[in-house]
C-alpha cells in the first residue's frame, strides 16, 4: 500500500480506540467537601496513560469544505514528487500488484453520479473567445513540453515519444468493482530506455488523484545503477583506492501529462516538468493531480466533465535528453557530498570563501599543480597547498568537513591569489611561479585592482583589453572586472551588474588565450561569497565549485548566465553593507575574475594523463597541522614545552609588533574545514609569526610562520572588490602618512593616518548625514580644534573636541535652533510627541501622526502610534 504523506501520520492498529483495552469503571466516589474537583457520577473514565482519547467532533460542513480548499492549494503549489511508493516490477493485470493490500472504507466501490449538462450560448462564446486546444493536438503539445535545444550548445536530444493510454473501466460496478490502487500503462520505449505511466486513481496517500511517469528500464534488476567515469575532469593518484568513485547513471527527461476526456478531448487537465531519472528516483510525477470529485462533474468552459461513461484517456509526451553535466532537473537530493561525486567525480568544499575559489583553479591548472606536488621542501604555503592537493585527489571526507568557522570577515579572490603567488613564489626560490601566473601587482602590468579592465566603458573582455595600456602575458592570465564603483552624490558603493561579454577567446599583445576559469561574487556588494566555475580540457562541460557542491554545467550554464544580473533582479537590491537584511534577494551572482591560459600550452596540456604518480607525505594525508611539524624540526621533547608553544609563540610575536608597531591583518577563514589558508599581504611588507594555525580548522596565510623584514614606508592604491578604497602612504600594512580612504559605509577621509587611524589634520565626510567635519583627530577620533557643519540645516560648529565629544568654548552659527528642530515636520507648530510603530520614528506631532498612514521617512506603513514624552533634539 503507498506510503502516506509526510504531514500526515498512518493510525496503525496499535493506536485505534479500542473500549475492550480500558478497565471496566469503577463505582464513582462521592465527592466531599474538602475535594471540589470529584469526578461526577456517570463521568466516563478517561483513557490509560498514553493511549488515544476518542476522535474529536467532526468540524462543520463549511470548515470541511474549507480545509479541503486549503489542501487543494497546497498541492497544487508543492506536488511534484517521486511516487515515494516500492518501484513495482508487476504489470498492469498481474493480481499480486493490488490483491494483497485490504479493503478501506476508501477501495469500497461507490457509484459516480456523471454530469451530462452541455454549455449554454454564453460558455460557447467564453470558450470561442479565450481559444480551445484539444489533448490530440500532439505537436503542439511538444512544442509546449520540450526544451528547445538549440539554446543551448551542449545539449542534444536522444528521442521523443508519446504513450497513449485509455481506461475503459475507472470505476467499475458494483458487481465487478474496480479496486485496484495502483494502475500501469503499456510500456513504451523512448530514446533507448522503455517509460510508462502509472496511475493511483484513489491517490498516493491523498484525496487527489495522483499521476507519474516511470522509467522501467531503471527498474529492472540487471540495470547497474553505477558506472565507471569514462574520463576525470581531475586525474587519479596511481596506487590508491578509487573504488567509491563511480558515477550514477541516469537519463534527462522531459514529461508533460495530459488527463482526458476520450469522447471529448478538448475536456483535459495536464502538466508538465523535468527531471532527471536514475535508478535512486526511477519515477517522477504529481502526487496531487486532480481530485476524485472534480472529475464527474462539467466545469465552466468545459463541453464534458473529464470522466464520461467510465472512461479516461491519458497522453504522456516525453523528451530524453543528452545532458554532458549530467545534473539537469535532479530533484533527489541526498548527501550532496555523495551527488557531487557521483556526477563529476570531484570532490567539494564547504563555503563559498574567496581564498578557497582562488585556490581550486590554480589546482585544476596543471602546471601549476605539478609544481606544487614536485615541491618537496616543508614549508608554510606549499605544505598548505599540497594538504588541499590531497584532498581533491583522495576524494574523502576531512575530519573538519562542515565544521562551523571560528569567523567571517570580508575579502576578495584576487588579494588571496595575490597572496598564494608572492608566498609559493618565494618557497620555490625561482622564478618558475612568476612565469606562470605572473605577477600580481597592478603596478607592474597585472590587470587586477587599481588596473582592472574597464569594463564599464567597454562590454566586452576582448574590447576592454583592447584599450588598456598595459597587460602583462603569463602563461595563465587572470583579468578582474570592473564590478564597483562609487556614487559621490549619494555616499555610497554600487555593485556593477551590468552584461560584461565573456568570450572564449581573446588575444593580448598578439598572445592567443583560451578561457579556463572564472570566480563570481554572489549578493551584495560587501559579501564575501564565491562561487568558482572551471573547464579544464577542451570539451563542453564546466564544473562549478559551491558550497558543499560540485555540479557539471554547460557553458551558457555557467558562463553566460553570470555575465550579468537581469535589471528586475536589481530594481531592490540594496548594495549597502547591510543589503542582505532588507533585500533577500542578493543571492545573484556575476562573473567579476576572468582567468585564460595560452593557447600555444592548450594542446600540449590536453594530452592529458587520467593517473599521475604523486609520493604523498604521510602528514599530508593525515592532514596534521604544519606547526607539528615545524615542533618536530625544532627537537622541541618535553610535552609541556610542546604544549606551552603557542602561547610562547603568540608572546613572541607580540614582542616583535610593539618592536615594529604593526600587527598582522586578519583575514578570513577560507571554509569550514580549513582547507584553504588565506591572508593579504604586499611584496615589500613585512609577514609577521602569527599563533602556529591548525590546518585542520580555519586558518589564514598571515598565520602561517615566515621570517619578518623590517618595515618601509611606501605609496599604493587598495582598491579590492568589497573593500576600503584608499591611495597614499603605507608603513607596514598600515595606512600612514598622507591619504585619502572611502569605507565600504561611504564615510570619506582626507588627510594623516598614524598606524591605521586618522591622525592629525583631516577632513571626513559621513556618509549617513552628510556633515563634514575638518580639524585635527587623534587616534581615529575628533581631538583639538575643529569645524562641523551640519548637512541637513548648514549650522556650523566650530569649537574645541575631546575623544570624538565637543568640549570647551565653541562657536555656533546658523539659522536652525534647537527648538526648530524640535517641532512636529507637518504643521511647525505643535511640538514633537508621537512615535510610529514599527519603524520608531518620531517627526510628529500628536493630531498630524493621527492622519499619517505611511512614515514620510521611511516610507514603511505606520502599524500603530505611541505618544512619548521629554522628546528633546538637539544639534550634533
Amino acid at each position: 500500500m503507498a506510503a502516506p504523506p509526510p504531514h500526515l501520520s498512518p493510525i496503525s492498529a496499535d493506536s485505534a480506540f479500542d473500549p475492550a483495552q480500558y478497565p471496566p469503571a469503577q463505582p464513582p466516589m462521592a465527592a466531599t467537601n474538602h475535594d471540589l474537583h470529584a469526578i461526577p457520577p456517570f463521568a466516563p473514565t478517561p483513557p490509560p496513560p498514553g493511549r488515544f482519547s476518542m476522535p474529536p467532533p467532526p468540524l462543520p460542513t463549511e470548515l470541511q469544505q474549507t480545509a479541503r480548499n486549503e489542501e487543494r492549494d497546497d498541492g497544487e503549489d508543492g506536488s511534484r514528487s517521486p511516487s515515494q511508493t516500492p518501484s513495482s516490477e508487476h504489470s498492469e493485470g498481474d493480481p499480486e500488484s493490488c490483491d494483497d493490500e485490504p479493503l478501506d472504507m476508501r477501495q469500497r466501490w461507490t457509484p459516480i453520479a456523471e454530469d451530462t449538462s452541455v454549455p449554454c450560448e454564453d460558455e460557447f462564446a467564453y470558450m470561442a473567445a479565450k481559444g480551445e486546444r484539444s489533448a490530440s493536438e500532439d505537436t503542439y503539445w511538444r512544442e509546449d513540453t520540450f526544451f528547445d535545444v538549440a539554446q543551448d550548445e551542449g545539449l542534444s536530444m536522444v528521442g521523443s515519444g508519446t504513450i497513449d493510454w485509455s481506461i475503459d473501466r475507472f470505476n467499475g460496478t458494483k458487481d465487478d468493482p474496480n479496486n485496484e490502487q495502483i494502475m500501469r500503462s503499456q510500456t513504451v520505449r523512448i530514446g533507448k530506455l522503455d517509460w510508462r505511466i502509472v496511475f493511483h486513481p484513489k491517490g498516493n496517500g491523498t484525496e487527489f488523484m495522483s499521476v507519474y511517469v516511470e522509467c522501467v528500464t531503471m527498474q529492472d534488476t540487471e540495470y547497474a545503477e553505477f558506472e565507471d567515469f569514462k574520463s576525470s575532469p581531475f586525474p587519479l593518484l596511481r596506487g590508491e583506492d578509487h573504488s567509491h568513485i563511480k558515477k550514477r547513471r541516469s537519463a534527462t527527461a522531459q514529461v508533460s501529462v495530459l488527463m482526458y476526456n476520450p469522447e471529448e478531448p478538448r475536456t483535459y487537465k495536464h502538466s508538465t516538468d523535468a527531471h532527471r531519472f536514475s535508478k535512486k528516483s526511477a519515477d517522477y510525477g504529481w502526487r496531487y493531480f486532480a481530485q476524485v470529485e472534480d472529475i464527474s462533474v462539467r466545469g465552466h468552459g468545459q463541453r464534458q466533465a473529464l470522466l464520461r461513461n467510465d472512461k479516461l484517456a491519458f497522453k504522456a509526451h516525453i523528451c530524453v535528453l543528452d545532458d554532458p553535466s549530467g545534473s539537469f532537473w535532479a530533484h533527489d537530493h541526498g548527501d550532496a557530498f555523495e551527488d557531487s561525486l557521483q556526477t563529476t567525480a570531484l570532490r567539494p568544499f564547504a563555503g563559498q570563501t574567496p581564498g578557497l575559489m582562488a585556490i581550486v583553479p590554480l589546482l585544476h591548472y596543471e602546471p601549476f599543480r605539478n609544481l606544487v606536488m614536485k615541491h618537496a621542501e616543508c614549508t608554510p604555503v606549499a605544505y598548505s597547498l599540497q594538504t588541499i592537493l590531497w584532498k581533491m585527489f583522495s576524494r574523502t571526507h576531512s575530519e573538519g568537513y562542515k565544521r562551523k568557522q571560528d569567523r567571517v570577515d570580508t575579502a576578495d579572490a584576487v588579494s588571496c591569489m595575490r597572496i598564494i603567488s608572492e608566498g609559493f613564489g618565494r618557497e620555490l626560490k625561482n622564478d618558475a611561479l612568476l612565469e606562470m601566473v605572473g605577477t600580481f601587482q597592478p603596478e607592474q602590468g597585472a590587470a587586477i585592482a587599481a588596473n582592472r579592465l574597464d569594463t564599464t566603458t567597454w562590454p566586452s573582455v576582448q574590447e576592454a583589453v583592447n584599450n588598456h595600456p598595459r597587460i602583462t602575458t603569463p602563461m595563465l592570465l587572470t583579468l578582474e572586472l570592473k564590478r564597483q564603483e562609487f556614487d559621490e552624490t549619494k555616499r555610497k558603493w554600487r555593485k556593477l551588474t551590468q552584461k560584461i561579454k565573456v568570450e572564449d577567446m581573446i588575444t593580448v599583445n598578439s598572445e592567443k588565450y583560451e578561457l579556463f576559469a572564472v570566480v563570481t561574487h554572489c549578493g551584495a556588494l560587501a559579501s564575501n561569497k564565491h562561487n568558482a566555475y572551471v573547464r579544464p580540457h577542451i570539451d563542453s562541460r564546466w564544473f562549478a565549485y559551491e558550497d558543499r557542491c560540485v555540479s557539471a554545467l554547460t557553458r551558457k550554464q555557467a558562463i553566460d548566465a553570470h555575465e550579468d544580473v537581469p535589471p528586475r533582479d536589481t530594481e531592490k537590491r540594496r548594495d549597502s553593507p547591510f543589503g542582505a537584511i532588507f533585500d533577500a534577494n542578493t543571492t545573484k551572482e556575476v562573473i567579476y575574475l576572468a582567468i585564460y591560459r595560452k593557447r600555444s600550452d592548450v594542446l600540449h596540456l590536453e594530452n592529458r594523463e587520467s593517473f599521475v604518480t604523486w609520493d604523498v607525505p604521510d602528514e599530508i594525508r593525515r592532514c596534521l597541522d604544519f606547526s607539528h611539524l615545524k615542533d618536530a624540526k625544532l627537537r622541541v621533547s618535553s610535552t609541556e614545552e610542546i604544549s606551552n608553544l603557542p602561547s610562547r609563540t603568540e608572546q613572541n610575536q607580540h614582542e616583535l609588533e610593539l618592536e615594529l608597531g604593526v600587527s598582522t591583518p586578519e583575514w578570513p577563514v577560507a571554509d569550514d574545514e580549513g582547507d584553504i589558508p588565506m591572508s593579504d599581504a604586499e611584496p615589500d611588507s613585512p609577514i609577521l609569526p602569527p599563533p602556529t594555525p591548525d590546518l585542520t580548522r580555519s586558518t589564514t596565510l598571515a598565520q602561517l610562520i615566515t621570517k619578518p623584514s623590517r618595515p618601509h614606508k611606501y605609496t599604493t592604491t587598495r582598491d579590492s572588490l568589497g573593500q576600503d578604497w584608499y591611495h597614499g602612504t603605507m608603513l607596514a600594512e598600515k595606512y600612514h602618512g598622507e591619504g585619502h580612504l572611502i569605507t565600504m559605509s561611504g564615510d570619506q577621509y582626507t588627510g594623516s593616518f598614524s598606524h591605521g587611524l586618522p591622525s592629525g589634520h583631516g577632513t571626513k565626510i559621513y556618509a549617513d548625514t552628510g556633515n563634514v567635519y575638518t580639524g585635527t583627530w587623534h587616534a581615529g577620533a575628533q581631538h583639538g580644534r575643529g569645524r562641523l557643519t551640519e548637512a541637513s540645516t548648514g549650522n556650523v560648529f566650530d569649537g574645541s573636541w575631546a575623544h570624538g565629544s565637543k568640549t570647551g568654548q565653541f562657536v555656533l552659527t546658523g539659522t536652525v535652533t534647537e527648538e526648530d528642530r524640535g517641532r512636529c515636520t507637518i504643521c511647525f507648530d505643535r511640538k514633537l510627541s508621537t512615535a510610529f510603530y514599527d519603524c520608531g520614528h518620531v517627526v510628529a506631532c500628536k493630531e498630524c501622526a493621527a492622519r499619517v498612514e505611511i512614515c514620510p521617512v521611511c516610507r514603511k506603513r505606520v502599524l500603530a502610534r505611541l505618544v512619548v514624552w521629554g522628546v528633546r533634539m538637539v544639534l550634533e
